[in-house]
């Protein structure tokens, strides 16, 4: 019989949505210490990649969807240029109180709305880019939240998205997934204080679609221009493309 973190992993409950913000709430407080921890420092390069990659020109309006504490929202404040205006959006209350403590600190304060990446509170043709760290795969359907990054763009927009992905590399894909399966969970569960949340995250990856999948869907809801980018050996993968009419 499968736990609630399988199923929720799997997408299989109705309810997924609620079961993943009730998650993702839970382990707000020390999400950004644990997420540092477990990548070993490397999810901050991974986010000034996708900064990178998401071409910003000065005047541009971001959207930064399932943005937590706000760390890829802050990458593209840091960035030169950095967006004349950024909007950070998240479905769970207690990673957007987590993001609202850190504006003291932020040069440039962040616009925090929440919301619901399915279905966006924003009007059509609001952004010029829409970015989306690790909350792609936490999506009930992933397919109807990239149907809403593309309505909130403008035309010639981009979408940047980074995910975990799995290595193609046989030796380095079975030390990963040693890392993912065993390791992982006991850090970040006696961190977190919540084992079932890192549990639920390399179950949600290695269930996800793979890069080429996500290439496929992105592609599929309209988007053009669909380039990947595979970073440290295989374990992340940003993804962009851009609205065209």
């Amino acid at each position: 019989m499968q736990t609630e973190t399988e199923q929720i992993a799997r997408g299989d409950v109705a309810d997924k949505g609620r079961r993943v913000r009730e998650m993702f709430d839970r382990i707000a407080r020390r999400y950004t210490l644990v997420n540092t921890l477990i990548s070993f420092g490397r999810d901050a390069h991974w986010r000034r990649r996708a900064v990178r990659a998401a071409a910003v020109q000065p005047g541009d309006c971001l959207l930064d969807c399932c943005c937590g504490p706000g760390e890829l929202a802050d990458a593209f404040a840091a960035g030169d240029p950095a967006p004349a205006q950024i909007t950070a959006s998240d479905f769970s209350p207690r990673m957007l109180a987590a993001a609202e403590r850190r504006q003291a600190g932020r040069a440039k304060p962040l616009r925090l709305v929440q919301a619901d990446a399915m279905k966006l509170s924003f009007e059509a043709s609001s952004f010029d880019i829409v970015s989306c760290a690790f909350g792609l795969r936490n999506l009930a359907d992933p397919k109807e939240g990239l149907a809403e990054f593309f309505r909130v763009l403008r035309p010639g927009g981009r979408v940047a998205i980074l995910e975990f992905s799995l290595p193609a590399g046989r030796l380095m894909r079975a030390c990963y997934l040693l890392y993912f399966r065993r390791v992982l969970p006991v850090i970040g569960g006696l961190i977190s204080g919540d084992l079932g949340a890192y549990r639920y995250l390399p179950k949600s990856v290695e269930s996800f679609f793979s890069p080429v999948q996500i290439a496929d869907m992105v592609e599929a809801v309209g988007f053009r221009d669909v380039r990947q980018e595979s970073l440290s050996a295989g374990i992340a993968t940003i993804t962009t493309a851009r609205r065209v009419g």
